[in-house]
């Protein structure tokens, strides 16, 4: 596994039902300006509803030590992304 997620990349977030619901296209790497953390600039592969979180931005940003994390979905621990192989 690739440390740190390819420019270009898309990935499938653990609550996607297998549609592009939940899919990204990852943009670049950041480092946050003060506390120089990795973090990964990705846009959402799906129009994004006024009622969700992430409305009205062109970009999302998310700590590239969380883009790996292994998290309880379903009474499962899964990978918070996987890459969608092209």
């Amino acid at each position: 596994m690739n440390n740190t997620p390819t420019p270009g990349s898309h990935w499938r977030h653990y609550k996607s039902d297998g549609t592009n619901l939940h899919t990204y296209e990852v943009i670049g790497i950041a480092v946050h300006s003060e506390t120089e953390e990795s973090m990964v600039i990705y846009r959402p592969l799906y129009p994004v509803w006024p009622e969700s979180w992430a409305y009205g931005y062109d970009f999302v940003t998310r700590p590239l030590s969380l883009w790996y994390d292994i998290v309880e979905y379903n009474w499962q621990q899964i990978q918070r992304f996987t890459e969608i192989p092209r």
